[in-house]
């Protein structure tokens, strides 16, 4: 592995990002920046404040077919039709990135070029103001006669967009100052060419890039365990991380309301017979499981949760929200999966365990050892699955 060190200004980093020369890699995770966070970044970057570093990967010695498994599935029609190849994947700044091209790129432009199922952020300048001043807002009904977009001012030349276009519109006002213009100038001169350090390793080593982002991360606190591991896995499980973000859609459709650390406790507690991922992605990158294997462990998952979710509607419990932990409904899940194709448990003892469970706190700080105990009982061979789970009901009723 090799590490460069160098600069790039925000828009030659912008004009890489939706060109495509910068892929989002399938370990990275939703863009989950607001309105409010977009509008802090863009006022330390006018401030000339510091606002990180970024990371690349350059891959060497990938195929076109080998490296789009690393890629994000909503960003590969970028390369569909040609011969084209990301220069680099983006292993930190993901979310500066994806916040900046959302309020640089014209509006009809950021779904198609990002691939990314945001809302746009409606960030606003209000033009008479005394100085520079970003504002989110959370709609354009909200818009005064005075505020104009910022995508509308720091996006390239359009019909209806870009800096040339809002100053022959303001300059039509006569309550609009030389000096007022001059300041929306300043401010996308300000901007795109606000220099971000930027460190770019070159290497043919995919779970080497993985460890490197979990280590970036776990520095900066930034995601949660499961999402952690989940950069472990990727690797070795290609596209698992689009199936699990289609699947938790899935079922938020159906008023499900499931995270990824549920999902991937579940996933490795019918794998591993432990709710610990990260024993489960130390087995998989040990080469425990074959792909085929993991696939029916998904499958096998997934199917646990939808019973688990159509039970929880015949009594009458319609929305997730009602369930205080989503830890509760792990030991259920892997119940479930184990009983697929064995005599079924009475689906009011699943109830009754969840009711139990949350009643008596059973899931608070101590989550992971309450967990650990549990699944060491319900994994016991000795015993049948069924006879298991009765004696966990009656261990959380006596406590």
């Amino acid at each position: 592995m090799s590490l460069e060190r160098t600069n790039k200004t925000i828009s030659e980093l912008i004009r890489m990002y939706s060109s495509g020369d910068i892929a989002i890699p399938e370990i990275q995770r939703d863009f989950v920046w607001k309105a409010d966070r977009i509008k802090l970044l863009l006022d330390s970057i006018y401030n000339d404040y510091p606002s990180g570093a970024i990371i690349l990967w350059r891959p060497v010695g990938f195929d076109k077919n080998k490296l789009s498994l690393f890629i994000r599935p909503e960003r590969l029609h970028l390369y569909e039709n040609s011969d084209k190849l990301p220069k680099f994947l983006l292993l930190d700044g993901q979310q500066r990135l994806t916040a900046l091209a959302s309020v640089m790129l014209p509006e009809d432009e950021v779904m198609t070029k990002l691939g990314e199922e945001i809302n746009l952020p409606f960030i606003i300048l209000n033009v008479k103001g005394k100085k520079i001043e970003f504002k989110a807002m959370k709609n354009k009904d909200h818009f005064s006669a005075n505020d104009v977009l910022l995508s509308k001012i720091l996006s390239r030349p359009t019909d209806d967009s870009g800096i040339t276009y809002v100053m022959t519109e303001l300059r039509k006002r006569h309550d609009i100052t030389i000096d007022m213009l001059k300041r929306l100038e300043v401010l996308k001169e300000t901007i795109y060419e606000y220099s971000y350090p930027v460190q770019i390793i070159e290497t043919d080593n995919y779970p080497l890039v993985a460890e490197i982002f979990q280590r970036v991360n776990k520095q900066g606190k930034i995601l949660v365990t499961a999402e952690i591991e989940l950069a472990n896995i990727i690797p070795y499980w290609p596209k698992l991380s689009k199936r699990l973000r289609d699947f938790i859609k899935s079922m938020k459709r159906l008023g499900f309301n499931i995270d990824l650390p549920f999902l991937m406790r579940c996933l490795s507690a019918v794998a591993n017979h432990s709710a610990k991922i990260d024993d489960f992605s130390k087995q998989i990158k040990k080469g425990s499981y074959s792909i085929n294997q993991l696939d029916k462990f998904f499958v096998k998952t997934t199917n646990a949760i939808q019973r688990l979710r159509e039970i929880l509607y015949r009594y009458q419990i319609e929305k997730s929200e009602f369930i205080t932990t989503r830890n509760a409904m792990v030991p259920i899940v892997y119940t479930l999966a184990r009983t697929e194709k064995s005599p079924r448990i009475p689906q009011k003892q699943f109830i009754e365990y969840l009711l139990y469970a949350m009643a008596a706190g059973r899931y608070g700080e101590q989550s992971e050892g309450v967990l650990r105990k549990e699944f060491e009982f319900l994994s016991n061979e000795r015993r049948s699955i069924q006879n298991s789970f009765k004696l966990l009901l009656k261990d959380v009723k006596d406590s």
